[in-house]
């Protein structure tokens, strides 16, 4: 029997447990199984708009309104489709579905997915650049959505909720908004019972209503009904199959909403059984080796380019709700006001003195918990993805050209997917990729003259998985239609620079004037040299594709005006600058200058707060920061605009953590300065979001979105030989201390037995210095090793502190971060070290002997350049095996008839026969010892100096015979 259950809302609405779902109920059956659902005890009926039957319950309700059952005994959910969620829509679907179903309001009224289509007529509006795929509708936020939605008459919705939404998404909603949701309808069954979006519903008292609780057959796969688990309970029970399922969910605490048009299955259905613990458990274990989501909607057809759930049939997607619920666009004022106003010339506007006056949304961190239920991963040990798609081969030449007019041009559809599944390139074809769009380049002026609608890209880093996200006709636009500009620095911090340039590169080669590349300051042969694209380019390639890119980079434009208005490059102005005619009169075709305007235009920032209350109000300051370029001011940049007729300056250069940044207004009521960002959560550590700015003529969009899952690399791409060399050196230093160990000042006898003292101080000091030099010369990131010997941990200082595994938020990482913004240091090879040193004044031999004294430091980081440590890691034993043998010779003293000897495996002191030794001469052994390992720690000192700068092997070891000679 039935035991008709009922359950209350957060809004005190009374919710039958079991209701009628009426998805994928075929056409005329719906209006007979609602009116024998009704007529056998069924007051909670779902539907929704997207099942197109609505009319058919309608008229199934006439049925049994008033005759049978009250309208407000009745619990009626409907659901808002996706082409309805621009505000202006909302209410017009809502009164279009109470007119199919002959109401006058609905109970329950949930937004279906977590995703817009297109806004019109049709329910799968299609992508016209895109066969096969869904028109996805960036111009609204889910956030809008929701707010219309709570916005709706009481007298035609009581309650308000969504459906199909996972946690982050929950949380984010309900951060953007304030409104927790009344209901959140997901698909619930034992192969998908996710527990912790349960878990948090009900933390939140948000009400779950189960869809397919007996499962579907959408993938092809057994029916839930089927299962010998199932089939025995029910056997148990003299109940049906679908009743056990059913009970499970009821057990669970939630609404379930069983699909079926046959009267007797409708019936069966409604009757209630009770499970015992051990049957529910027994349900549960159906899902934990056999998880499966049946309703994924990137499957559907047509397709939609979304990644709602995260799960692995979902990869390929380049959207994700979040963009949808975070995107931000400015209509009015692009200030602080809640207002909407339009950025423009016009009305009146609150005067935003910093960036920080903007309004920001809260950053997007996920709980342990969260972090469960989006990946679905019971326990830490549990592989998120449980296999691996294997990476693409070497590209064939007839996939990677095609004809175009006659002439040969890269299949773009083909690379941008080949890319995506880490696919490789041959040689020539890379080649062919950067000389002709080094033509091109070389074709086009210093500033490019470029025309609105345009999509502006800041920083992109080597993360490609995020530009080809952004770069779709659902976000940025589609790049074959769309005119795209980005500001620079495409390489370098990522590691997948070379995949960005080549896309970006055949985008330009295809469409010229549509994509428009300007030049960063980490295009240049210092930079990629110094971090890691020179690595990533021999890695992936060779040295012969790393130069040839670096010719390219030298062809590339360095400013932009767009529409007349702004002003586009990727750093900023400096006192040589004064016109855009004097940028054109620039020799670009160079590396990059460390001083003038070149050097301005790729490394100026703009001022830091306060900076205008100087005294004189200087126009521009030194950039202590990059350590090079200036710092230029409001009152710099308001001049420059208004000499040249401009605008707005739009710039990259800096990561910010909303993506985007405005600076202070200028009098013609348009910001100063814009600075976009388009590299989320930035070397995987800053958590920030990515944005790009849409230019249409008249109005400005930000849109920003989240990183992209990538493959993972080892640090500086190091292959598993190369990362282990640390710690094979790390067992090295462990025989080092054994001898180490050994070798004790003095030594006691006690029982009749020779005891060794363990290693003092100066010792100490020299294997903390080893361990320090390992973890410097080692891949970076490696930088754990094992617990150190108690005896040493004393003398470790700063070399003890290791990098920590977790940056709590965006301003930590970016001071932690902050001297990779800087200059770096000129890379010099060992084999010129001594006169390169003695040129610059960093090392002077003393006049009292051959000792080496540092002076000043050289370079501008703690450590030498990532893309070296692999090298640097290869003589790291050498190093070691020379600290050694000068350890040793420092502890031969001869004199006064003594000497270290070994005896019995002990190294101990002899004992002169003209008698015991003084205490005078012990402590002036002990002094001499210290003396000669303080010898020793400078030798190392200046080894580690010498290290820094090498670029082979065969270099470092020059720099060793170079010590050996000053001894």
């Amino acid at each position: 029997m039935s035991f008709r259950r009922i359950l209350t809302l957060s809004t005190g609405a009374k919710l039958p447990q079991i209701g009628l779902g009426t998805w994928l109920s075929k056409p005329h059956e719906v209006e007979n199984a609602v009116e024998i659902a009704v007529r056998n005890g069924y007051r909670h009926l779902d539907l929704a708009f997207i099942y197109e039957n609505q009319d058919e319950v309608g008229a199934a309700l006439k049925k049994v309104i008033p005759s049978v059952v009250k309208r407000e005994d009745l619990f009626i959910t409907s659901k808002l489709w996706c082409n309805g969620f621009r505000p202006e829509e909302v209410e017009k679907q809502l009164d279009e579905g109470l007119a199919q179903a002959g109401l006058d309001y609905f109970d329950l009224y949930l937004i279906h997915w977590p995703v817009a289509f297109k806004a019109g007529k049709s329910l799968y509006p299609p992508d016209t650049e895109n066969e096969g795929w869904i028109a996805l509708d960036r111009g609204v936020t889910l956030a809008d959505t929701w707010k219309a939605m709570n916005a709706l008459p009481k007298s035609k919705v009581r309650a308000v909720g969504v459906s199909n939404f996972s946690v982050p998404i929950l949380d984010e909603l309900i951060k953007a908004t304030g409104i927790v949701p009344t209901v959140n309808q997901i698909e619930a069954h034992p192969l998908l019972p996710q527990d912790d979006l349960v878990a948090y519903c009900k933390e939140n008292n948000i009400h779950i209503t189960a869809y397919s609780p007996l499962g579907n057959n959408l993938k092809g796969k057994p029916k839930l009904t089927d299962y010998p688990e199932v089939k025995e309970i029910a056997k148990r029970l003299n109940a049906t199959e679908a009743q056990v399922l059913i009970a499970w969910g009821v057990s669970r605490g939630y609404s379930v909403i069983p699909k079926s048009v046959q009267e007797e299955r409708i019936i069966s259905n409604f009757q209630q059984i009770d499970l015992t613990q051990e049957d529910i458990e027994a349900l549960n274990s159906l899902g934990k080796n056999n998880r499966t989501r049946f309703n994924i909607p990137h499957h559907y057809t047509p397709r939609w380019d979304i990644r709602i759930f995260g799960e692995p049939e979902e990869e390929t997607a380049t959207n994700n709700p979040l963009n949808l619920l975070l995107l931000f666009k400015l209509r009015r004022r692009l200030a602080v006001s809640k207002t909407p106003t339009t950025l423009g010339p016009g009305d009146a506007r609150p005067l935003m003195t910093e960036p920080q006056e903007q309004a920001k949304s809260s950053v997007f961190t996920l709980s342990e918990e969260q972090i469960r239920e989006h990946y679905n991963v019971k326990d830490y040990t549990e592989r998120v993805y449980k296999e691996i798609r294997q990476p693409h081969g070497v590209a064939s030449n007839a996939d990677f050209y095609r004809q175009e007019n006659g002439v040969r041009v890269p299949n773009i559809t083909f690379l941008r997917l080949h890319l995506y599944h880490e696919g490789r390139l041959t040689e020539d074809q890379v080649i062919f990729l950067l000389r002709r769009v080094t033509e091109i380049f070389t074709r086009e002026s210093n500033v490019l003259r470029l025309p609105a609608p345009i999509t502006i890209c800041g920083d992109i880093h080597g993360q490609y998985y995020d530009l080809v996200q952004f770069m779709t006709s659902a976000f940025g636009g589609n790049p074959m239609k769309t005119n795209y500009l980005f500001l620079g620095d495409y390489v370098d911090r990522g590691s997948f620079s070379v995949e960005c340039l080549l896309w970006l590169f055949a985008l330009k080669i295809v469409n010229p004037t549509s994509i428009n590349l300007l030049r960063g300051n980490h295009e240049s042969k210092h930079l990629t040299n110094y971090f890691t694209f020179r690595l990533e380019c021999t890695r992936k390639y060779s040295g012969r594709i790393y130069d040839a890119f670096l010719e390219t980079f030298r062809t590339m434009p360095l400013a932009a005006i767009v529409d007349n208005k702004f002003f586009c490059v990727h750093g900023g102005i400096g006192p040589d600058l004064h016109m855009i005619s004097d940028i054109e009169k620039i020799n670009r075709f160079v590396e990059v200058p460390t001083k003038g305007v070149m050097c301005d235009l790729l490394w100026a920032d703009p001022a830091p707060p306060g900076s205008d209350q100087l005294p004189g109000r200087p126009l521009f300051l030194h950039n202590s920061v990059r350590g090079c370029s200036h710092y230029y001011t409001y009152d710099a940049v308001c001049k420059f605009l208004d000499d040249n007729n401009l605008l707005t300056m739009v710039r990259a250069h800096e990561v910010q953590e909303e993506g985007y940044s405005i600076q202070k207004y200028t009098t013609k009521e348009w910001p100063s300065v814009i600075t976009i960002f388009s590299a989320p959560n930035y070397v995987d550590a800053y958590g920030n979001k990515g944005a790009v700015m849409c230019w249409d003529g008249s109005e400005m969009a930000f849109k920003w979105f989240y990183h992209s899952p990538h493959p993972f690399w080892l640090p500086n791409f190091a292959d598993a030989f190369s990362w282990s060399l640390p710690y094979v050196a790390e067992k090295a230093l462990d025989m080092l201390q054994a001898i180490m160990n050994v070798i004790g000042p003095e030594e006691e006898e006690k029982e009749g037995q020779v005891v060794s003292s363990l290693p003092s101080g100066s010792k100490g000091l020299v294997m903390s210095h080893i361990y320090g030099l390992l973890r410097e010369t080692g891949p970076e990131g490696a930088t754990e090793f094992r617990s150190l010997p108690v005896e040493l941990n004393k003398n470790l200082g700063s070399v003890s502190i290791s990098v920590p595994k977790h940056i709590p938020d965006f301003q930590h990482a970016r001071t932690s971060d902050i001297q990779n913004e800087r200059l770096p240091p000129i890379l010099v090879p060992a084999s010129e070290a001594k006169e390169f040193f003695t040129r610059k004044g960093v090392y002077a031999l003393k006049p009292s002997g051959s000792q080496l004294a540092r002076k000043v430091s050289v370079g501008t980081t703690a450590n030498s350049s990532p893309s070296m440590r692999k090298q640097r890691a290869e003589v790291t034993l050498a190093l070691v095996r020379r600290a050694a043998d000068l350890m040793i010779k420092s502890a031969r003293i001869s004199g006064n008839g003594q000497e270290f000897g070994a005896k019995g495996g002990k190294i101990r002191g002899m004992v002169n026969p003209q008698g015991g030794t003084s205490l005078t001469a012990a402590e002036q052994e002990r002094n001499e010892v210290e003396m000669r390992v303080r010898r020793l720690l400078k030798i190392i000192e200046h080894l580690r100096e010498l290290q820094a700068s090498a670029n082979t092997a065969e270099e470092m070891r020059a720099a060793i015979r170079f010590v050996e000679e000053e001894e």
